[in-house]
């Protein structure tokens, strides 16, 4: 009787050896999660001429970004440069054939929730061109802080990535009308904006 428990305790625990084995032989099944960059791609295919994004910045602009504002892009924002030089989706308002009219793109973009491109941004940091009221460079001295616009908005403010900590991604709302110590944080990371876009069709909130 003994010899029988002996051999049955011995079963069981070959058992739990040879299971356990199998368990660290099978792998997980992969599930392929498209990344935000590909959505906004998908996205900007679908809306066909609702899509007024750019081509791809070329590297050497992307370093002289950097370079020019002193600052290293997250990843993230390197993808999306890498992929669109700034752009829009517009609104549904517009017609097929003032959407196909470059002449028409300037007052579209205008009204648009716009990332500006890598020219723009730089000059709007630099307090030149046509996509901001706010002098930035004064609004560092003033807060210590890192503030870079990355978006012209339909009702004439801007989006401001909030550059101080290299690891983050905030984006603020820079209301012209108070100092930046008082923008708020209108997406936790840079991802959650280009997600927002997306679901929206460029149409999202503007202000905290």
């Amino acid at each position: 009787m003994a010899d029988i428990r002996k051999d049955l305790s011995r079963f069981r625990f070959l058992k739990k050896l040879l299971l356990l084995k199998i368990y660290r032989n099978v792998k997980a099944p992969k599930f392929v999660k498209m990344n935000i960059i590909e959505k906004l791609k998908e996205k900007s295919e679908k809306l066909k001429e609702r899509s007024l994004f750019r081509e791809k910045a070329t590297k050497e602009q992307i370093k002289h970004l950097e370079v020019s504002l002193n600052i290293e892009l997250p990843q993230i924002m390197k993808s999306f440069y890498s992929t669109f030089n700034g752009g829009c989706f517009t609104d549904n308002s517009w017609c097929k054939k003032d959407l196909l009219n470059l002449e028409e793109h300037e007052t579209i973009i205008w009204n648009s929730n716009y990332f500006l491109s890598i020219e723009e941004l730089i000059n709007t940091y630099n307090f030149d061109g046509p996509f901001t009221s706010i002098d930035f460079q004064e609004q560092e001295k003033a807060t210590n802080k890192k503030l870079i616009p990355l978006i012209h908005t339909k009702g004439q403010e801007n989006l401001v990535w909030d550059a101080t900590n290299k690891t983050e991604t905030k984006i603020l709302d820079a209301f012209h009308e108070v100092n930046a110590d008082e923008w708020n944080v209108l997406f936790s990371t840079f991802e959650d904006l280009l997600t927002a876009y997306i679901d929206t069709e460029g149409d999202i909130e503007t202000i905290s």
